[in-house]
């Protein structure tokens, strides 16, 4: 609930913002743009072992996020605009836990620190410079893995791969900038690892992120 609260000010705020700037004649939305992004990302995250006595095991690995857009809009109308956009993020969540298997005490020690995406993004246009848009692709989000076994050490990392929805506002200030506040749900599915002995452990990973973010138009 706080989430979404905390998503609907910004929403609100932005919106009033862009309407005190509304411009008489249609703003164009068509062409390139690029733009930055920061926000904070809740990552619901949980690592699974199936030989430990302790099965599942809650990772908090939420942290804020900062980074970049680039993208690109088409409007076919004078109510619509359909487009296509990349961003990338970097965070910092971080997060050690603590369990016993058959061979031992493990610790093992998780990050999350970078994300990226690549979407399809379809609006309609309550104001000509007031965009309500919603948002599907492909995320992608980084993971390292430490186990600090009894027979070793053990790390390895990789590219999660998932999908992502979400929706959001976005603002034309004047001809070249733009505001946005969006929210993204991203799931990555299970990823597996193999340590040493029979400590293999699989992490399950979803993540919601709310960012507030700036383009500018490059046409």
């Amino acid at each position: 609930m706080r989430k979404l609260a905390i998503a609907a000010a910004a929403a609100l705020t932005l919106f009033d913002i862009a309407s005190a700037s509304a411009q008489s004649a249609p703003f164009q939305w068509t062409g390139m743009y690029v733009g930055a992004q920061a926000g904070y990302r809740w990552d619901d995250s949980n690592l699974t072992c199936e030989e430990c006595k302790y099965e599942d095991l809650s990772l908090n690995l939420d942290t804020g996020v900062i980074g970049g857009h680039l993208g690109y809009n088409i409007q076919p109308g004078p109510l619509f605009v359909l487009g296509v956009e990349t961003d990338f993020s970097i965070g910092n969540g971080e997060d050690e836990v603590e369990f016993l298997g058959f061979d031992g005490v493990t610790l093992a020690n998780i990050k999350h620190t970078w994300d990226g995406s690549v979407r399809a993004r379809a609006g309609y246009l309550v104001m000509p410079n007031i965009l309500l848009y919603g948002t599907v692709g492909v995320g992608f989000l980084g993971e390292e893995v430490n186990l600090d076994q009894e027979f070793g050490d053990f790390d390895d990392s990789k590219v999660r791969v998932g999908w992502q929805a979400g929706a959001g506002i976005e603002a034309a200030i004047n001809a070249k900038w733009r505001a946005r506040a969006e929210w993204i749900h991203a799931d990555y599915g299970s990823s597996d690892y193999s340590g040493h002995g029979n400590s293999d452990i699989s992490i399950d990973t979803t993540t919601d992120t709310f960012r507030l973010g700036i383009s500018y138009a490059l046409n």
